[in-house]
């Protein structure tokens, strides 16, 4: 019994048009179906990996349905992790250019 739940579709691009497509097996299997899964499985797909996404749950129902976007570094840091805040402040800075590549 396989339990694995069925494979969904990453979000479509023009730039992702015929890539991961193919005979064979995946190069990589993200689990997850929400905004960070789909953004790795894109990546994945941009850089010419087969990738499958799968995910118990529709895409983007679990966590990222309820984080509402929220890119608050400052706040979700930990104190005494200060690399942890240097990793929230890049993804912050990141944010424009991946969100100009999504329209």
């Amino acid at each position: 019994m396989n339990d694995l739940p069925d494979p969904v579709d990453p979000p479509s691009s023009p730039a992702m048009a015929g890539r991961g497509a193919g005979a064979g097996p995946p190069d990589v299997l993200v689990l997850g179906a929400g905004l960070a899964g789909l953004a790795a499985a894109w990546e994945l797909l941009e850089a010419g990996a087969r990738v499958t996404v799968v995910d118990r749950s529709p895409p983007g129902s679990g966590t990222s349905h309820v984080a509402a976007g929220m890119l608050a570094p400052v706040v979700e840091a930990e104190p005494d992790h200060p690399e942890q805040l240097a990793l929230g402040l890049a993804a912050l800075r990141a944010w424009p250019a991946f969100a100009a590549r999504l329209r």
